[in-house]
């Protein structure tokens, strides 16, 4: 009981703080990062969109504007009635991610930001995600670093010294319901993709300061300033064409 209340604490401080000025940082910080390395964001016009663990679509609106068709897939229904709310034109699918429900050769561009990490079978999915995408349809993920200084999902500081089976008896009682796969690093998730996309790059990233809850800032400023991001990047965005 002590450790869920303490574990609970570390994440309201840590990670649950930031108000909604730090997460529109960070998801013009993520979209500013994709744009750059997607030849500004550039489509065709008939290009239909894909954002798999939608959740209420924040996100999801920074990438969509030039896209014909937008299509938003989450397992919570909730969610999706809030992100159809913030952007109506689009089409909400509930549905689970390893099981998904379109045709082959269908879409464009796949986002999935902040999901794979949860996935039971996380290989299952990207063959799906890889059935359909059109040719020359591009596959944008994006995972959290799990040797991060502090956990992104838990508040676990320095996680990498934890092992797994210790973590995940800490996960199971703070935060019942909450799946982490640790093993899910960049270097492994590059490695998946590259057993089945034709080119396949990765790339590391950390947030801005204004997108890091403000208790944090302080810590930030000082891991920033030795360079530490540079080591333990907060996460990873890797790119996938289907060529």
């Amino acid at each position: 009981m002590l450790l869920m209340i303490c574990l609970r604490v570390l994440w309201k401080l840590f990670l649950g703080s930031r108000d909604k000025s730090s997460i529109e940082a960070r998801n013009r910080a993520l979209h500013q990062m994709v744009s750059n390395l997607t030849d500004g964001g550039k489509v065709r016009i008939d290009s239909r969109f894909l954002d798999v663990g939608s959740g209420s679509g924040e996100l999801s609106k920074c990438f969509t504007p030039n896209f014909a068709e937008v299509v938003l897939l989450d397992l919570s229904r909730g969610a999706l009635r809030k992100a159809k709310s913030l952007m109506p034109s689009s089409c909400c699918v509930c549905a689970d991610a390893h099981f998904l429900p379109f045709r082959d050769d269908t879409f464009s561009r796949l986002h999935v930001f902040s999901l794979i990490e949860h996935l039971g079978q996380p290989e299952k999915f990207l063959r799906e995600a890889l059935r359909i995408l059109k040719e020359e349809g591009v596959l944008i993920a994006q995972i959290p670093n799990p040797n991060f200084l502090i956990e992104l999902h838990t508040g676990i500081i320095l996680p990498s010294f934890i092992p797994c089976t210790i973590k995940n008896r800490i996960v199971k009682r703070a935060f019942p319901g909450v799946y982490v796969n640790w093993s899910l690093t960049g270097s492994a998730l590059l490695h998946q993709l590259s057993k089945l996309f034709a080119k396949v790059k990765l790339y590391k990233y950390s947030y801005p300061e204004e997108a890091v809850s403000r208790i944090v800032r302080p810590l930030f400023r000082i891991a920033k300033r030795l360079k530490i991001l540079n080591k333990f990047p907060m996460g990873y965005i890797i790119i996938a064409w289907n060529t």
